[in-house]
């Protein structure tokens, strides 16, 4: 393996790592836009990749044995043509640290060879062999059965009574020496050979349905597959006991009768189905506006107007009213921002299918839940600049097109924001930034939402505290300081943090990552004023690392006087225990926020979002335990009153006085403006 070669899997392992499909799409040549979603095309397209490196299935698997379970590897060696490496990594599997999920991967990769498929089909025809592999699972072996696709194996296994047990009331007993299986498992595996006369038996014959348990939803299933149409209209006849919407959109599309169909986008309640789900019948259908404009489903709210021109594309929303605020984004313009809006709603589906609004990618988000009717959706924004008027007023009309479709946000959505981080250009900007975020964490948590909005509830699980974790992996980064070592720092802090979901997120640092610093602590909004004033936020502590980094680098007699105050301050944060509650805000405001004006939002923010907090039981024990309480520094500094250390360059302990007294100062002056209402710049 050459180094061009081995550089092709690098890339294509860090695509996998941080699941970045441009990058994988890239590689295997084909077009996102034309094959966007077929996962399986994708991965085949990288197996013949593969097939191309000699050695390639060796560098993967090791390279999984360092990842561990936090990344599925193995998945591109099944797609690939070395079926031997696939045989004797199953075999090796303990050695490897595989899981079973991983192992039952590469038995399905088994069955695209004829000389290897026998060792996967032996899981289901010898019990012995298939208690051995650890795959003896309803969940792993419904996924192989499925893949198999053979009639005669397929009915011998799920008639074995010895070894396998129809579980038709859910209760899934772990004291049952048999292998449990749904009746709603059975029905996929039987669906999945596509035999049509083996199919349209267990959908009829009575005896079978009785031993196997089937529900009219099970049937759907097998009428699907069985691609009768007599037996697909039966269970459209009993949608009403289906209870699941893509069950009956699959029932209608395998009847395949336009005057159907169209019923149901009418009447959508009628058939047991959603508005989302109409409109993604209208999308996948490829209708016209002048068709869908004949269904009140659409015509009826200015929603349902937008959600058409979304489905069919054909409109640019150029006329949009926008909500204009009087805050701009207020960074520097060589600082890259991306931005990333959760929202749901009842044509959450019309977002989705458009793909592109305004150049932000639209994709469906599973974890985001609401009403039944309402389903979630994400929308990413492109690389955009910070002192940019364009860019201000591009994320208000993608939020106004949100808002003008019936998106909203709610408790499970999260908005997270993305600094590019090659802003900060050393290792010291990198420590300034830990520093500056786990020393001020909590009050972060409390201005990071527009005022009267405490933390969602799932924060504790996808936005958890990083500042102990700092403290923790300090000694492991602390030593890097010059430029050189830069690339290196940011591989150790991304695989130093445990998990992406942390407050402050370095996971896109590492190979193959975005290159981004993600900071995740925010709600999900479709309010542009309050992304922006987030975006100011999380960027100006950027900027802040960056600046002092640079100051810190100067000889003591170059700085200016406005420097120094500005390092004072820096150092107050890192070293005074004492420094607390709003006094703190006002100095972690003066290095983050330049402008006083602009400060007073976020003031707001914390008097009211943080007494939220602490009225929130679990909220606040949460922030209690796992906030650091200790200060993080990464340097030895010595305490307030003495000397303050940064580097070479020391600032001394009564600057520290008249900093107190300049942030004083200034406070009062923008209580006078405020009183006078002077439109006075306050410096």
């Amino acid at each position: 393996m050459n180094a061009k070669e081995k550089e092709v899997l690098d890339k294509i392992i860090g695509g996998v790592k941080s699941a970045n499909l441009g990058v994988l799409y890239e590689i295997s040549g084909l077009s996102p836009e034309e094959d966007t979603e077929d996962y399986a095309k994708l991965l085949e397209s990288l197996g013949k990749v593969l097939d191309g490196i000699e050695g390639s299935a060796d560098y993967i698997i090791e390279k999984q044995q360092e990842l561990g379970n936090d990344c599925d590897l193995t998945i591109l060696i099944a797609y690939s043509s070395d079926f031997d490496k696939m045989q004797q990594i199953i075999e090796d599997s303990k050695k490897y640290g595989l899981d079973k999920y991983q192992i039952s991967n590469l038995y399905v990769g088994l069955l695209r060879s004829p000389e290897h498929r026998h060792i996967t089909e032996e899981l289901f025809t010898d019990e012995e062999k298939c208690r051995e592999s650890g795959m003896r699972s309803s969940y792993y072996l419904k996924k192989i059965l499925c893949a198999i696709k053979d009639t005669k194996i397929v009915d011998s296994f799920i008639n074995n009574d010895d070894w396998v047990e129809i579980d038709k009331n859910n209760s899934f007993a772990e004291d049952s020496d048999k292998v449990l299986f749904s009746p709603g498992d059975i029905a996929e595996i039987v669906a999945s050979t596509g035999d049509i006369e083996y199919i349209g038996r267990h959908f009829s014959d009575k005896e079978l349905s009785s031993k196997f348990g089937y529900s009219v939803a099970d049937r759907a299933i097998l009428a699907i597959a069985s691609k009768d149409e007599a037996k697909i209209r039966e269970m459209l006849d009993n949608k009403y006991y289906i209870n699941n919407s893509d069950l009956i959109i699959n029932l209608l599309y395998a009847l395949n009768d336009d005057q159907e169909i169209a019923q149901a986008i009418a009447q959508p309640e009628w058939y047991g189905i959603t508005v989302n789900d109409v409109c993604r019948i209208a999308y996948e259908r490829k209708y016209p506006r002048e068709m869908l404009e004949r269904f009140s489903t659409f015509t009826d709210s200015p929603e349902g107007k937008v959600a058409i021109s979304l489905i069919v594309g054909d409109e640019n929303f150029d006329d949009i009213p926008l909500d204009y605020t009087d805050v701009e984004i207020d960074l520097p313009e060589d600082m890259t921002i991306g931005v990333e809006i959760e929202s749901l709603g009842k044509y959450a589906k019309a977002v989705h299918y458009r793909k592109k609004i305004e150049g932000w990618s639209a994709k469906e988000d599973g974890s985001i839940h609401g009403q039944r009717y309402e389903k979630g959706v994400e929308v990413v924004s492109p690389i955009l600049k910070g002192d940019n008027k364009e860019t201000t007023r591009n994320i208000q009309k993608v939020t106004e097109i949100l808002k003008a479709v019936g998106e909203r946000a709610n408790s499970s959505c999260g908005g997270h924001v993305h600094i590019g981080a090659n802003y900060l250009t050393s290792p010291q900007a990198f420590y300034n930034l830990e520093e500056l975020w786990a020393n001020n964490e909590r009050i972060l948590y409390a201005i990071s939402n527009k005022e009267g909005e405490k933390p969602r509830k799932s924060i504790t699980t996808y936005a958890t505290p990083v500042s102990g974790e700092f403290e923790k992996t300090l000694p492991d980064t602390v030593g890097i300081n010059n430029e050189d070592d830069l690339e290196s720092l940011k591989k150790r802090i991304a695989e130093k943090q445990p998990s992406r979901y942390r407050s402050l997120n370095f996971k896109n640092l590492g190979e193959g990552g975005k290159g981004t610093i993600e900071f995740r602590l925010s709600n999900g909004t479709v309010d542009a004023k309050t992304w922006i004033e987030n975006i100011n936020l999380y960027g100006g502590l950027i900027r802040a690392s960056q600046e002092i980094s640079l100051i810190q680098a100067k000889p003591e007699e170059e700085r200016t006087e406005e420097e120094t105050k500005k390092l004072a301050i820096f150092d107050r944060l890192g070293t005074d225990e004492s420094l607390q509650g709003e006094e703190r805000l006002e100095y972690l405001l003066k290095l983050a926020i330049p402008d006083p004006k602009k400060r007073e939002v976020y003031r707001g923010r914390y008097r009211v979002n943080n007494e939220l907090i602490n009225d929130d039981y679990s909220l606040s024990e949460k922030f209690d335990n796992d906030v650091s309480k200790k200060l993080v520094r990464y340097s030895d500094k010595k305490a307030i009153g003495k000397e303050i250390f940064t580097g070479e360059n020391e600032v001394n302990g009564e600057m520290m006085e008249d900093v107190d007294e300049f942030i004083s100062n200034d406070q009062q002056q923008l209580n006078i403006d405020q009183t006078h209402s002077t439109d006075d710049d306050i410096k």
